[in-house]
């Protein structure tokens, strides 16, 4: 505090950022600012710490080498000196919460531990000196010209390119590094038995592999106190061995794509047509080969093809009844399939055992599964569900006036004629029809069609208009049973 006493002391570093130099102020509020700074590009960590020295917030500048200064109220002013990548002397000055407008600013990884102190009493003497020799300072005027600009070099990167496959005995380094602007490099070299090799501080790497197996190269690079890491995968590669599939019977139809299953990714290929292809498209049954490649090792392979339909010679492998409709009442519908190469099939939506018929007890889409020469073949049986209900349709009120529109009574809907159009399922067909008056009164019955009533009774007299009471009996061609409907309608003249 003002009169010395010790509030806290802490010790600030960052990995691989060597201490250059610090500036400390502090901010209104009471709370410090802390420019900590080393050598290189990408120099600067500016951060705001609380009342008790921790990290509150930090930010990273580039600039070669510059001279910090933390102003009062917490903004960072920087003048850099000449560097490779900033052939310029930049001054920079931040705001209090340390940004730069169209500047990049950087994260950083700022750690502070406590440093324990031991205090002891100060003795202070006082002596005299030679009176000092005068020195003239002469000032002169100088122009600079300044330009507004932030050309800030690329952050360092951990990544770099490297083989992705090599042959035992083959020796590799990496490419494309980033890495030259980093504070701090290391690389590490694991395989199949654990670590290989690790090297600190060198910018690149090689090495020869002795071994096959799959090894990991990391490299890890410091900036500005944070490791970045990047990894890659090594494959070394050992004997290559492979095959042509598939092989056998083959259940699809030609054109079936014959590829190859190697143990490693092949590169080159050359197979029995001629063809360079990754895959070879089999038209026929018959003997294919292949000489392939993954630009280091070949392998050989032969098979024989042979198609399904080739093997159907008896018929189709799998035969379903036509898609069916049911009365409710009518269920379970005995489903058989039928197929010259097995007597056995299987219906996962009913049994997971495999049988030669099924009892379906509710309508829906029925997957049937048949195994014929090892090939499962797939068709679907659909069937549904109907009330059964003959959709007849009484007329509700008829005027027999001779003008040709509703002159007569009589039952519309899907009813059976005999001169019905082929194929148009008919629901009903007529039995009877009896009109009433309000009194019971028998008025007219007919019973062949067609079933109509023109408003006369059974002595050919035109009744009166009002309304009467029919009855109709017909059968239901739907369920096969005898029903009869009845109601009123309203005569008008």
């Amino acid at each position: 505090d003002l009169n010395l006493n010790l509030q806290w002391s802490k010790l600030y570093y960052a990995e691989h950022f060597d201490y250059e130099t610090t500036s400390l102020n502090v901010k209104p509020g009471g709370k410090p600012v802390l420019a900590y700074s080393t050598e290189g590009n990408f120099p600067t960590i500016l951060a705001n710490l609380d009342e008790n020295g921790l990290v509150e917030q930090q930010t990273g500048y580039p600039f070669y080498e510059p001279i910090v200064r933390v102003m009062s109220d917490g903004a960072l002013a920087l003048v850099s000196n000449f560097g490779q990548n900033f052939e310029q002397i930049a001054f920079v000055k931040t705001d209090s919460e340390g940004n730069l407008d169209a500047c990049d600013v950087f994260s950083t990884c700022l750690l502070s531990e406590d440093l324990p102190l031991t205090l002891a009493e100060v003795e202070v003497d006082t002596f005299s000196v030679e009176p000092m020799e005068e020195v003239v300072v002469v000032v002169q005027p100088w122009q600079f010209i300044f330009e507004d600009g932030c050309e800030v070099p690329p952050a360092p990167s951990p990544e770099f390119s490297f083989s992705d496959t090599l042959c035992v005995g083959e020796c590799a380094g990496v490419e494309d590094t980033h890495n030259a602007d980093a504070h701090g490099v290391a690389w590490l070299l694991s395989g199949p038995d654990g670590v290989l090799e690790e090297q600190e501080g060198y910018l690149y790497f090689s090495h020869c592999f002795d071994e096959p197996g799959v090894y990991e190269l990391t490299q890890t690079v410091w900036f500005l106190g944070c490791p970045y890491s990047h990894t890659r995968q090594v494959v070394v590669l050992d004997e290559l061995s492979g095959g042509i599939m598939p092989e056998g019977i083959l259940c699809e139809e030609p054109p079936v794509s014959l590829s190859a299953n190697a143990s490693r990714p092949l590169t080159d290929y050359s197979w029995s047509d001629g063809s360079s292809g990754s895959e070879l498209q089999a038209v026929e049954s018959g003997f294919y080969w292949l000489e392939a490649s993954d630009g280091y090792c070949e392998f050989r392979d032969t098979v024989e093809v042979t198609f399904l339909q080739d093997l159907l010679t008896e018929g189709e492998a799998l035969l379903l009844p036509e898609d069916s409709s049911l009365c409710q009442r009518f269920f379970p519908y005995a489903l058989k399939p039928y197929s010259p190469y097995t007597n056995t099939f299987l219906l996962p939506a009913v049994s997971i055992t495999e049988v030669d018929s099924f009892s379906l007890w509710s309508p829906g889409e029925y997957e049937v599964i048949a195994d014929v020469f090892g090939c499962e073949v797939k068709d679907t049986f659909s069937l549904s569900s109907n009330d059964c209900t003959a959709h007849i349709y009484m007329p509700s009120a008829f005027s027999p006036d001779g003008d040709g529109i509703n002159d007569v009574f009589s039952p519309a809907g899907l009813l059976a004629e005999p001169s019905s159009v082929d194929g148009l399922f008919k629901e009903f067909s007529g039995i009877r029809l009896q009109v009433y008056d309000r009194w019971g009164n028998l008025l007219f019955s007919k019973e062949e069609r067609p079933f109509e009533w023109n408003g006369r009774d059974a002595l050919d007299r035109k009744v009166p208009p009002g309304v009467y009471v029919y009855v109709f009996d017909y059968r239901n061609l739907l369920a096969g049973e005898t029903e009869r409907l009845s109601g009123e309608v309203h005569l008008i003249r």
